[in-house]
């Protein structure tokens, strides 16, 4: 069996290139609320149209970028906007800091106004985020939040539930995205109903200094290099220098040798590729 079919090893190679491309799970932090149980709000909710704010690092002027508050409701609201840090595990998992906490944060570089605000029913309100020029690259969150909202269930319990959403920065020079593959596994288990389940454990190293996005598939090779099977691998954001631990299930295959290959695409002009032995007996 070859180490890798012949165009999976024409296409590997240390990325090169300049394009960039952000995925929705770049963009997505999402809404938390505080309380998840089915609850009648008695105050009222506001929206954010967008979830991330960017900077590319330069010697001009001082930037500002701006992201509006709406509120749809028939009632004034009170929001306060709160920075933090956050990374991701290896895994993925988004985790948040208190700011000034962990490194890269934006604490320094960033000025917002205004923090608090009011705003009428039926109105929204610009918020203005700005980074001196020069500024070191970084990245932090800012948390738009409203006070405590009381609330009852559906048995008629009391309830105080947090309403808040996150809007990721990023600070980042204007640099092409750079990774490399490593660390390709078979890892081999049992169901719970003892039926072997197999799964593909990679590393992706984000070795550049800005924000990437990874997708691909997954080929499942035969010894005579024809693909027995294709698996998508979903798309994942790796922070600049940071590692994702990919983990793929790998459908159930007849017994044979296989050569599975993960083929990545980063946004440069080549593919990153790791390849690993599968043996089923």
């Amino acid at each position: 069996m070859n180490p890798l079919p012949a165009n999976a090893r024409a296409l590997t190679g240390r990325p090169v290139g300049s394009a960039t491309r952000c995925g929705r799970l770049g963009a997505l932090t999402g809404l938390f609320i505080g309380a998840l149980v089915a609850a009648t709000p008695v105050a009222a909710q506001i929206s954010v149209e967008q979830l991330e704010v960017r900077f590319t690092v330069g010697p001009t002027a001082p930037s500002t970028q701006t992201f509006r508050i709406n509120n749809p409701s028939s009632s004034a609201v009170q929001v306060t906007i709160r920075t933090s840090d956050w990374d991701r595990s290896e895994t993925g998992e988004n985790r948040y800091f208190e700011i000034g906490t962990v490194a890269g944060s934006c604490r320094d570089a960033l000025t917002i106004f205004p923090m608090t605000l009011s705003i009428e029913p039926g109105r929204a309100e610009e918020i203005r985020v700005s980074v001196p020029a020069n500024a070191t690259p970084c990245h932090s969150i800012l948390f738009v939040e409203m006070p405590p909202t009381p609330a009852t269930n559906q048995t008629g319990a009391a309830l105080t539930y947090n309403l808040r959403y996150g809007i990721k920065v990023y600070v980042e020079p204007d640099a092409p995205p750079a990774g490399e593959l490593s660390d390709a596994v078979i890892a081999s288990g049992r169901t719970t109903a003892g039926e072997r389940a197999d799964t593909l454990v990679a590393t992706f190293r984000n070795t550049g200094t800005v924000q990437t996005i990874g997708r691909g598939h997954i080929e499942i090779r035969r010894e005579d290099d024809s693909i027995a099977q294709r698996v998508e691998v979903e798309e994942f954001p790796v922070l600049g220098g940071a590692r994702r631990v990919l983990r793929t299930p790998l459908p159930v295959m007849p017994a044979g040798r296989y050569a599975v290959i993960l083929l990545l695409e980063i946004g440069t002009e080549e593919i990153l590729a790791a390849q690993a032995l599968l043996e089923i007996p």
